[in-house]
């Protein structure tokens, strides 16, 4: 049995966050694809149309430039937070002298959330 340096106790259990399943990364990378051909749309169409049709009537469509810049501006802090839930997961271990759990519970933290708790026995009457 494993051995931790903490509670220098065997291992009974261990369980930790699972990674998504290649169905989830599969979507998640198919959504972010059309969602970057949207950001694009968004923004590259309009500034097209003012450089080759110069009318004051296409200022109307710079909202959908900022639109876009705002679709790109979530998007990118979406990916970037669940990316770091990808690479900070929790673990819990359950040891025969205690238990040991390591959280990351806020995105962006240094250091995780660890606990550490040893069995009490039992009282005696």
């Amino acid at each position: 049995m494993p051995q931790t340096s903490v509670t220098d106790s065997p291992v009974v259990h261990v369980q930790s966050e699972q990674r998504p399943d290649l169905f989830r990364r599969g979507a998640a990378g198919l959504a972010l694809f059309f969602t970057a051909v949207i950001v694009a749309v968004l923004i590259g169409m309009p500034i097209f149309l003012m450089v080759m049709f110069w009318s004051p009537w296409l200022l109307f469509t710079l909202i959908f430039v900022a639109s876009g810049v705002l679709l790109l501006w979530k998007t990118v802090a979406a990916v970037r937070r669940t990316a770091w839930h990808a690479r900070h997961r929790s673990s819990f271990a359950l040891r025969e002298a205690g238990s040991e759990t390591t959280e990351w519970n806020t995105v962006g933290v240094e250091a995780p959330w660890a606990v550490s708790s040893r069995w009490r026995p039992w009282p005696r009457w």
